[in-house]
């Protein structure tokens, strides 16, 4: 499923590229994370650019198995559905491997495939449920943001340490008649895609 929808996101943005449509103004909205500060064992250890990202075995093994089998009805329970996926996804990437901190490492290769699994682990960075752990250091960040960015033909998330350096950034949506990746909907305007994001972050620029 991943697969296909990249190929219809690499086939959109070419579109896009050609199209001759009004401009929408590029923009950010910033949103400051309290992530866990504790490492939340049992857990799994998702690696990152300069970063790991630590994750609750349970808080999976709970999506994984949340009973949201139907993709066909209501947007929150085609969003469910997604997240049923990809959860299962991640922990079939569990190795019996464990880092210094005793979490299972996530053997994640961010291909056409893997990609679609960033989505969970964005959601419960954005909730506050996952450590985050700086290369070299054994304890969590205190504060993380994350920025969402739209333009005229996508919008993406770029998770940030407090002092900006990012560590994780991926694609949510896209134009043309706009496929949100992320939440798997599609919105039909694009202006409206880019007031969601506007909706669901607290602004507020990084100090």
């Amino acid at each position: 499923m991943a697969s296909v929808v990249f190929m219809v996101l690499a086939i959109l943005l070419s579109m896009a590229a050609r199209a001759d449509k009004p401009t929408l103004q590029a923009h950010s909205a910033y949103q400051t994370i309290v992530p866990l500060t504790v490492v939340p064992y049992p857990c799994v250890s998702v690696a990152a650019t300069g970063a790991r990202i630590l994750l609750a075995k349970d808080d999976l093994v709970a999506l994984s198995t949340s009973g949201a089998q139907d993709s066909s009805q209501s947007d929150k329970q085609r969003m469910a559905f997604l997240a049923v996926g990809r959860a299962s996804r991640l922990l079939s990437k569990v190795t019996p491997t464990q880092d210094d901190l005793g979490c299972a490492v996530i053997s994640l290769d961010i291909s056409m495939e893997d990609r679609d699994t960033l989505f969970v682990i964005s959601e419960l960075l954005e909730e506050g449920k996952a450590a985050v752990v700086r290369e070299g250091r054994r304890t969590p960040e205190l504060k993380i943001f994350v920025d969402h960015a739209s333009s005229s033909i996508m919008g993406s998330e770029n998770f940030r340490f407090a002092d900006g350096t990012p560590f994780l950034s991926l694609t949510t949506w896209v134009s043309e008649a706009t496929i949100n990746i992320k939440h798997g909907l599609v919105i039909n305007d694009l202006a409206n895609a880019a007031a969601q994001v506007r909706h669901t972050s607290s602004m507020g620029v990084p100090r």
